[in-house]
């Protein structure tokens, strides 16, 4: 079955769109160095694996592929879906790690670790 033409534009749009917008939301984010943190790193690769499998279904409304192609996509496309689960639970580890590892200031405000003075209200942190 062939998709309606109408559907064939908006696709082309609105994934290419999409996909332009996440690519320069890596590039931004890159630039910024918030990658060196272990929630900056889960964010990248999350990132990541979403313009790819959104690279891949943008190409396959620009162009006819054939059968062996279309078929080597699909499996590419597995690979990349079945990358998401372990980034996911990668994500809450270190979520549940960073979490942990806050602090409360003396007026009560939650402070992430290694913070020297709080945010909400400068209060230094003491060791």
């Amino acid at each position: 079955m062939v998709p309606s033409p109408l559907y064939l534009l908006l696709a082309k749009i609105i994934i290419g769109t999409t996909l332009a917008c996440s690519v320069a939301w890596l590039i931004d984010y890159s630039r910024t160095g918030a990658w060196r943190n272990p929630v900056g790193q889960t964010l990248l690769t999350k990132t990541v694996i979403i313009s790819a499998l959104l690279l891949v279904s943008w190409l396959t409304t620009l162009f006819r592929f054939n059968f062996t192609v279309l078929n080597i996509i699909r499996w590419g496309d597995l690979g990349l879906v079945a990358l998401v689960a372990p980034v996911m639970v990668w994500r809450m580890v270190v979520f549940h790690r960073v979490t942990a590892a806050r602090l409360t200031c003396s007026n009560g405000h939650s402070v992430s670790g290694g913070a020297n003075f709080c945010p909400m209200c400068g209060v230094p942190m003491s060791s």
